[in-house]
């Protein structure tokens, strides 16, 4: 199972962690550092106890989710501040199906949202997949940073509703030290740019420098969202009209439908 036949193997990080309600959990201690990860899979269980709690709000379940980050001891930032919906959507491109969460609903049961977290690209030809590959021997530490919600994310009225959050992480991973023709040739970064309001502002900007090269952005746009908080309000395809991707240098896409882009990317 080591990277010079290609073959991998998946390891428990950790299982049935408990996580608290409204306020950032870190992990660090333990986490499995000398190898070569290509993506960490992670389950979040939401154990709601509904009382006299009513009204399940829409991807309540992803909403819970405010941010992930994954940084390492150097400074490195895999994960920067992204939300649940947007870990999930990622996800689902990368690996080419959606994965398994459950709706939320206004009763007492545990609801469970599934996501990976990919340093590797499935998306590429083989011989370039884990050219971002988390290389951990580069490391004497990293660590993950997950803040949840509380009722109020997935219940309208939470009333007397108890809500109650564990975590299980795993870990595929290359057994062993990386080869040196094995190992990263680039580092991934998961940002998001401020949020605009496109009935105010037509233009987002995205960060330059020089050693900095954008692979791909995921573009979502929402109503009825909550100003400078990404990835809030109801998921809409009618928001906007056309997008366009504008360089100094020319245009990649030039006021491509909106409808068409996102038809490009469905799964």
């Amino acid at each position: 199972m080591d990277a010079t036949r290609g073959n991998t193997e998946v390891v428990p990080v950790f299982i049935g962690r408990a996580m608290n309600k409204g306020q950032q959990n870190s992990y660090s201690d333990g986490f499995p550092l000398g190898e070569g990860i290509r993506r960490l899979i992670c389950r979040a269980n939401f154990n709601l106890t509904i009382g006299t709690g009513t009204g399940a709000i829409a991807e309540g379940e992803l909403l819970l989710i405010k941010s992930l980050n994954f940084r390492s001891n150097r400074g490195d930032k895999f994960f920067n501040m992204v939300p649940g919906r947007a870990l999930w959507r990622i996800d689902q491109v990368k690996s080419g199906t959606l994965n398994y969460k459950d709706a939320v609903a206004a009763s007492t049961a545990v609801y469970t949202v599934q996501w990976n977290m990919w340093f590797s690209d499935p998306l590429l030809n083989p011989d370039e997949r884990d050219r971002t590959i988390l290389d951990t021997s580069r490391y004497d530490s990293v660590a993950f940073d997950i803040t949840f919600g509380t009722e109020a994310d997935i219940l309208t009225t939470p009333g007397t509703s108890v809500l109650t959050i564990t975590m299980d992480m795993y870990a595929e991973r290359y057994r062993g030290v990386l080869p040196a023709n094995r190992r990263p040739k680039d580092m991934i970064e998961y940002t998001l740019p401020a949020s605009i309001n496109p009935t105010a502002a037509t233009e987002l900007n995205f960060e330059k420098g020089a050693d900095l090269a954008i692979k791909r952005a995921y573009l979502t746009a929402f109503n009825s969202a909550t100003l400078g908080t990404p990835f809030t309000g109801t998921p809409s395809d009618t928001t906007l009209a056309d997008i366009s991707v504008d360089t100094s240098d020319g245009k990649f896409w030039d006021t491509l439908v909106f409808a068409v882009a996102g038809n490009m990317n469905k799964a």
